[in-house]
């Protein structure tokens, strides 16, 4: 998530990019249509720096950035809203046009993250009546960088998704199906997207899990792995406890797996003790 970007590729795959730590010790702020490298790292301890630096530097920018206007030029954000094979041929020709893009856009690359910063202020310090209801509409939009009459259809989706693969009806069993449909045929050679890579990696789920959904009294149950290298957790969760039970293959070991997983879980417990949150809290599903 850090550090890393995707690098547009003309007529093929994007590659990954990953900024060696010596390189990525900033972020890049976008304000108008201008970016901004705040510095976030010390260059030579690489601890982080001052908030009180990081927030006058945030001031510097929202104050050195002009306001856009109608002809301001338009931003080169905008080029990767393009298709990727557009976006592939305008950064190669911004690379090769001089050294300083190069090195802008290297910037851009090695960021720990970007951070956008909105022009518009929809605050009620300027005398606005904090009851009506357009502005904060407005500001409700504006927080999730877009329209947020689209929230409904992200939800919806992922909700969709989720109980199509619950019946049965996920990806992965219609390619199933398909690749059974091919072999039926007999004598034809095999589809090249069943024996592409890719298909082979998202076929073996390393880890497959499963829940009963339902209050139950059981105390342990089982769901088994598989993958011959991979995992199966059956999981619980009741109103104040969680259950896990893993399976595994030799030599894989499930034994290790719940270390690892206890591990974390008491991770997430810390975390919540110490932001006061842990108290009361209660599983959803």
């Amino acid at each position: 998530m850090f550090s890393s970007t995707r690098l547009p590729v003309a007529g093929g795959a994007d590659t990954w990019h990953k900024a060696p730590p010596e390189r990525s010790r900033h972020m890049v702020v976008l304000r108008g249509t201008s970016f901004w490298k705040v510095e976030l790292l010390d260059a030579v301890t690489g601890a982080p720096l001052p908030v009180a630096s990081i927030e006058a530097a945030l001031h510097a920018v929202i104050k050195g950035t002009p306001p856009t206007r109608a002809d301001s030029p338009p931003s080169l954000a905008a080029l990767t809203t393009a298709d990727r094979d557009t976006w592939a041929a305008a950064r190669t020709k911004l690379m090769a046009h001089s050294a300083a893009n190069v090195s802008s856009l290297g910037c851009i690359d090695d960021a720990l993250f970007h951070l956008s910063l909105d022009e518009v202020d929809l605050g009620c310090h300027d005398g606005a009546d904090p009851s009506a209801g357009e502005p904060i509409e407005a500001a409700v939009r504006l927080a999730l960088c877009g329209d947020t009459r689209l929230a409904p259809r992200w939800f919806d989706k992922h909700t969709r998704i989720s109980r199509e693969a619950a019946d049965g009806m996920g990806f992965d069993r219609h390619l199933f199906a398909l690749r059974g449909l091919a072999a039926s045929r007999g004598g034809a050679p095999e589809p090249a997207l069943f024996t592409d890579p890719t298909y082979a990696a998202v076929s073996g789920n390393e880890l497959s899990t499963s829940t009963l959904t339902a209050p139950t009294t059981l105390v342990l149950s089982g769901f088994g792995p598989v993958h011959p290298q991979g995992y199966g957790v059956s999981y619980q969760l009741p109103q104040e406890s969680l259950r896990f039970c893993t399976s595994a293959y030799k030599p894989r070991s499930a034994r290790r797996f719940n270390e690892e997983l206890a591990r974390a879980l008491g991770t997430v417990q810390a975390l919540l003790d110490a932001s006061g949150t842990g108290a009361g809290v209660q599983a959803r599903l």
